[in-house]
Parts: structure tokens; sequence; C-alpha cells
């Protein structure tokens, strides 16, 4: 079992904002195996997650107010972080839970376009903490607690033939407009990006190998698996 190297800034706030974390233009690395945690908010990532000309605070109230309710803790990032692999798990007091229910709690996630609700695989009321599943390629722009959100956003991309085993990839856009899409490999590598047009788009794979890729438009993730 990997040991785990635990980075620990305890800051304590009096005000509604408080900055608990500032990375300058030499960044900071954090590596896979290792839990990173700040002011109750833990990140686990399973590839390489850098933080560079960041800072991050603390407030109780979102500067994205699509959530019409929500705990109290918000981490606010002053850029859309990098491409993020791994969990999330967030602790909260019980003052801040705004009249939530600690048993509907999940994590949420802004990514600077759209909010996103991460399915839940710990609920621990007695310490008060939710830790999210393992996302993909999600950046982060605030981070918080509530109920989830957007069921009608989550399916407006469809993605034909998965796996593939020719040599491109059909993704149809159920939207009206434009999206802009990007096309990771499974390490967080940026491979690809563009513009999806309303209705069936191709995405040409031939120069990629067999394996496992992430497609990624605005606030929805899909797997997507090469085996030609």
């Amino acid at each position: 079992m990997k040991l785990c190297f635990f980075i620990a800034l305890i800051l304590s706030f009096f005000v509604t904002r408080s900055q608990i974390l500032s990375v300058g233009s030499k960044g900071l690395m954090v590596k896979p195996g290792t839990v990173f945690h700040v002011s109750g908010l833990t990140l686990q990532p399973t590839v390489d997650f850098l933080m560079k000309n960041q800072n991050i605070s603390l407030n109780n109230r979102l500067s994205n107010t699509l959530l019409s309710s929500y705990v109290k803790r918000v981490y606010r990032f002053s850029n859309s972080s990098a491409p993020f692999n791994g969990s999330v798990s967030i602790n909260y007091d019980d003052s801040e839970l705004n009249g939530h229910q600690e048993s509907s709690l999940e994590v949420n996630v802004h990514n600077g376009i759209h909010w996103r609700s991460i399915n839940t695989v710990n609920r621990n009321t007695g310490n008060n903490r939710v830790t999210s599943d393992q996302v993909m390629a999600l950046s982060f722009k605030e981070i918080t607690l509530a109920s989830p959100v957007h069921p009608d956003l989550q399916n407006w991309i469809n993605v034909l033939g998965n796996p593939v085993r020719k040599d491109r990839v059909f993704l149809v856009n159920r939207l009206s407009a434009n999206q802009y899409f990007s096309f990771f490999a499974i390490d967080g590598k940026l491979l690809y990006s563009g513009t999806l047009r309303p209705g069936l788009n191709i995405l040409p794979v031939n120069s990629y190998p067999n394996g496992i890729y992430i497609l990624r438009c605005q606030d929805i993730t899909e797997k997507i698996i090469i085996q030609r």
C-alpha cells in the first residue's frame, strides 16, 4: 500500500472570504497517492495534479449562484484549475448545513462553466465528511456540498459506437449551439480540442492506440475506449 504524504494547512477565518492557499508561478505538484488537505478540503489525485498561479479561498457564499441551496462552506479557486483526476472530500461543521439533510449531501463542482454533482462513495455523518466518487479531467472553480443538480444537463451529448472499433468516433450534440470539447489520454494529457456543432460530429482517432481516453464537454465527462 502506498504511503500517503499528508499536507495540512491549518488557517482560521473570521469573515465571509478568507484566502487559505496561495501558489505562485513555481507551482505545487500533488502526486498520485498523496493526500492534499487544506481547511477541510481533501484532494486525492490518481494522476499528477499541478496548481500554479492559483489562490484558494474559503467562503460561505457562492459566486456562481445557480445552486439555490448549499452548505455554507465554499472553496473558490481564483482561476479554473488544471483537469483533476481522483476523489474530493469535504469536512463541514453542523452550523454550516444551512437546512440540508446530511444524508443527501454530495460534492458539487463548478468548472468555470457549469455545476456538476459527483456521486458520493462515503458519507460519514459522525465525522461530518463527504467523499466523492472518482472524477476524470474535471476542473475546479468552486467546490461545495449540496443536493444533486443539473439533471437536465447530464445527457446532452451522445457517443455512438463505444468501444471504438474503427478510426473515428461519432458524437451527437443535442443542444442548439456549438459546444467546446477536449479529448484527453487517461493520464490527463490533452490530445485534441475543438468544437461540436449541433447534430452529428466526427472525431478522428486513427492516430491513437488502443486504450481508454476521456472526452470532456463543459461539465460532462465520457470515457471512450478504443479497441480495434
